[in-house]
């Protein structure tokens, strides 16, 4: 999928927003939501897990509740994709070596497993999901508000912001 492709709602998905059905899961109604016609499938696919949008995206359209992009459906790809790359190879690099930094300083051996299974990370995408699972062990090292902190602000940096 382009990154610069930008999506609007039909119709039938401005109406389906106002009503209080469940037909939307909570994710394919944020996704709609967000679509204003002014944001980049980029911008959008930041507010969602590692290889979500685009199957939300290829749903939402197929549902009639998204414009399809001008090459229409085709032009999606073949789902489920992963995000578009937010940061190059060296940032991540530099990220990782630093996040792993922190677990050794803050956990001390007790966080040796923890950063192990975080350095078989080789993309921001794989240490984005495996942030998920690091926050469970670290809320037992480290507390629950800390670990939270950790994984949003090394998440944020994944993401380039």
């Amino acid at each position: 999928m382009d990154e610069g492709i930008i999506f609007s709602k039909t119709d039938a998905g401005a109406a389906v927003l106002k009503t209080s059905s469940s037909i939307l899961s909570q994710k394919h109604r944020r996704c709609l939501i967000l679509m204003d016609g002014q944001r980049t499938a980029f911008e959008l696919s930041a507010f969602f897990r590692p290889g979500e949008f685009v199957s939300i995206v290829k749903e939402l359209v197929a549902r009639g509740f998204v414009v399809p992009p001008p090459g229409g459906v085709d032009e999606l790809g073949e789902g489920p994709h992963s995000d578009f790359p937010r940061i190059g190879p060296h940032e991540f690099s530099d990220i990782l070596k630093s996040a792993l930094r922190e677990v050794s300083e803050r956990c001390g051996a007790a966080g040796d497993p923890l950063a192990m299974d975080l350095s078989r990370c080789n993309t921001a995408e794989q240490l984005r999901a495996a942030l998920r699972d690091a926050e469970v062990v670290l809320e037992r090292l480290i507390g629950a508000e800390a670990a939270r902190e950790f994984v949003k602000r090394v998440g944020k940096q994944l993401m380039g912001s």
